[in-house]
């Protein structure tokens, strides 16, 4: 009896178990070419009120797995819904294998019409992008931001077309996270999940006087659970191979988010020129073959968090550690002729070592409150701090010299502003910054220091009338500097500079045209070692010596951009400014390079980019320009203006496999024509690169990429002066191509969380404001 009732027991807890678990309903989505559809949702509801049961979602292939209890099976329907589509409701649960889904169009008379807006969109200052033409062509933000327009990524850097380098923001906030644990964490961003991304090629006021351009990935990610991206690459360039490790390892759950990024970096590097100096007056030529190797450790990683506690307050907090050592080796060996034709030897090395640097640390906070239906508040506040250090040992034809030097270096930072918004109003944003900086230097020669304080306020408005959007801002900053050179003796500096901004844009409605018309000035930070009176000995007979007295720069730009269809931009540039450039003289017995606030130079540039998908296969983005250049320097107390015409160009073809290959490739070529610096040196180059890669599902990635395969080689010809001799060098040189191979490794495990699902006016709040 009582092992009959023990098998009832077990019995009951089976069938418990069963209706707990449920049943597996699996199939595959795909559209009517028999192409998968990733990432759908599928959701079931129970009849006949339409009860919400579960949810998943298709994964790369298009297979989904959705587990329903047992006790509602029976009276439930699914509904499947993907970016692109038109929404499928599904009766038979019996006859799920394989669900097709149709491209969302519209029928008018019996004749299908697919409806096709323009992919960009112009407002002041800005652009907005829609990546759902590139879902199918790539595998994640990388590929987004590789073939959309208005952008060019290579190296892990990205920029904005016509404008140069620019600052990648994620959801309206720059991402506290080394480079590289930013490039591992795009590559797990999926396609289908990046909303819009807006390029700044004019940012306002508030963003700072020394920002180039910004580009806002805004992602609507309703993941939440674990997930990790680990990259391992190699190197070949140079004779040498330089490994690589990185990681992003990323947890969410409800309003929590957290993300931790340890990296990794080795490199070894050769070099080997051949050197020619001929000098005019005395007749001598030297002939040398110079050989450098470089070895790098770099490692570090960043801890970021941020926690959502309503709709109205969010806060966040970032550490990040890192630290360097570097050892460079090198020989020199040639020859000496002399006028008579009597040849000498000439050889040395030089062998210089950065201890460990660090550790650099840098730490902050930040938060946003919005303490009624339209007002914004932003508060941050960080502090940065860094140890270099730099040992040097150089010995030429038996004479030794040595170098030796340490900076420590702090930096504090705060910021608040605040923001109002209306329909009616538009956007007014206000704030005030400040950033404390100090530099303590120390060599052989004695200790300097230098210590700055910047204070800013801003003011901006935007807003849109119809067609025509405008976008005005001004921002005021003091700078208060003090030097102390031991016995150069000290210097102080106090100075407001105003940085005004503007930008209209005009959407004629026609032909998806955009005009936009904007002007900036920026000021150029100059770097601290530019202000170092102290002598910085490069060779046996010259050295580099900074200037106390330099004053503060900056740069006026005005630029006109028009875009039509989405795919063709054109745009222009009229640059003007000071600068600080190099002044070369001679004292003597040394060469001596030195620093001083340049007139004003000038620049213009006229470029043209066209991006499309030209064939069923293949997506081109091409884009060149012109550029005319006005510098003037001063070299051996002469005056010295360079200006005249370049061009460059650039083609890149992507190629696009089925969906269900996951395979990636592309190849790009860019060229530059020659161009005369200021230095005098004069460079032709030509660069072709390509690459490969392949996804793995939801596993990883492998690629291999081929760059510098024409080689970069280059000429120059300097002009220096030794003593009273004039003398020019050519140095011939080039790289060998260089093989990256990477290996990217996905693991974690998520879950969809409908509540994170980001509304219209959520996404057009993460806009960069």
């Amino acid at each position: 009896m009582k092992n009959y009732r023990r098998i009832l027991a077990m019995f009951a807890a089976v069938v418990s178990a069963m209706t707990l678990y449920g049943l597996d309903l699996k199939g595959r989505i795909l559209t009517p070419d028999n192409e998968p559809v990733d990432y759908a949702i599928v959701s079931a509801f129970a009849l006949p009120d339409s009860t919400f049961i579960a949810m998943t979602n298709s994964d790369a292939n298009g297979n989904f797995i959705l587990t329903v209890p047992d006790t509602k099976a029976a009276a439930a329907f699914l509904r499947v819904e993907a970016m692109g589509h038109t929404p499928l409701t599904v009766s038979d649960l019996n006859n799920i294998s394989s669900l097709v889904m149709t491209p969302a169009s519209k029928n008018l008379e019996g004749v299908t019409v697919s409806a096709r807006r323009s992919p960009v969109k112009a407002e002041a200052g800005r652009f907005f992008y829609d990546p759902s033409e590139l879902r199918d062509e790539t595998n994640d933000a990388i590929g987004v931001l590789e073939r959309m327009p208005l952008v060019t990524f290579r190296d892990n850097s990205a920029k904005i077309f016509g404008r140069g380098e620019a600052t990648i923001y994620i959801n309206g906030r720059p991402p506290r996270m080394p480079r590289s644990a930013l490039m591992q964490y795009l590559r797990t961003v999926r396609p289908a999940n990046i909303k819009k991304v807006e390029v700044i090629v004019n940012p306002g006021a508030s963003f700072g006087s020394g920002v180039n351009g910004i580009i806002n990935l805004i992602i609507d990610n309703p993941y939440e659970g674990f997930l990790s991206s680990t990259g391992i690459s190699a190197r070949y360039d140079e004779e040498r191979v330089s490994p690589q490790i990185s990681t992003w390892l990323g947890y969410s759950k409800g309003k929590f988010n957290m993300s931790v990024a340890p990296f990794l970096t080795m490199s070894n590097s050769y070099r080997r020129n051949r050197v020619i100096n001929e000098f005019f007056e005395s007749g001598v030529t030297r002939n040398v073959i110079t050989e450098q190797r470089n070895k790098n450790l770099t490692a570090g990683g960043s801890l970021d968090m941020d926690y959502n506690f309503s709709s109205k307050f969010w806060l966040g907090a970032n550490l990040a550690l890192a630290g360097m050592h570097n050892k460079t080796t090198g020989a020199t060996d040639g020859s000496q002729t002399d006028a008579a034709g009597i040849e000498s030897r000439i050889e040395g090395t030089m062998r210089s070592e950065t201890p460990f640097s660090g550790p650099i640390v840098s730490t902050g906070i930040y938060s946003e409150w919005r303490p009624a239906a339209h007002s914004v508040i932003k508060l941050s506040g960080g502090y940065y701090t860094s140890i270099d250090k730099y040992e040097a040992t150089n010995e030429f034809n038996g004479v030794e010299s040595h170098e030796r030097s340490r900076a420590d270096n702090t930096v504090a930072a705060g910021s608040l502003k605040y923001s109002y918004e209306t329909e009616a109003l538009g956007t007014i944003n206000a704030g005030y910054a400040v950033d404390r900086s100090v530099n303590d230097m120390s060599d052989l020669t004695g200790a300097n220091s230098i210590a700055e304080i910047m204070n800013a306020l801003y003011a901006e408005y935007s807003k849109s009338f119809g067609p025509v959007s405008v976008d005005a801002g001004l921002r005021c900053e003091g700078l208060n500097r003090h030097s102390m050179w031991g016995d150069a003796g000290s210097y102080r500096y106090n100075r407001w500079e105003w940085y005004p901004s503007a930008s209209v844009n005009w959407n004629p409605g026609k032909l998806d045209q955009s005009i936009s018309l904007s002007y900036r000035r920026t000021s150029n930070r100059t770097p601290f070692h530019y202000f170092n009176p102290v002598k910085q000995f490069t060779s046996e007979y010259a050295y580099t010596c900074g200037n106390p007295y330099l004053k503060p720069s900056s740069t006026n730009w005005l630029m006109l951009y028009y875009n039509i269809f989405g795919s063709l931009t054109f745009s222009s540039y009229y640059i003007w400014g000071g600068g600080v450039t190099q002044f070369v003289r001679d004292d003597g017995n040394y060469t001596v390079t030195s620093y001083i606030n340049e007139e004003t130079s000038k620049s213009l540039r006229l470029s043209m980019q066209y991006t499309r998908k030209v064939l069923p296969f293949l997506r081109v983005k091409v884009a060149s320009g012109v550029n005319k250049d006005k510098y003037t320097a001063y070299i051996f107390d002469d005056m010295v203006k360079t200006a005249g015409w370049t061009w460059d160009y650039d083609a890149y073809l992507f190629f696009i496999f089925p969906k269900r290959y996951g395979l990636s490739a592309n190849v790009t070529y860019s060229g530059y024509s020659p161009k005369e610096y200021l230095d005098g040196n004069t460079r032709w180059v030509h660069d072709l690169s390509a690459s490969i890669e392949k996804t793995f599902a939801n596993l990883g990635q492998i690629r291999l990429y081929v760059g510098d395969i024409l080689g970069r080689g280059y000429f120059s010809n300097r002009h220096y002066r030794e003593e009273t001799s004039a003398y020019s060098t050519r140095r011939v040189g080039g790289l060998h191509p260089d093989v990256t191979l990477s290996v990217r490794f996905y693991f974690g495990k998520t879950t969809i969380n409908r509540t994170r699902y980001m509304s219209s006016d959520e996404i057009n709040r993460k806009t960069a404001r």
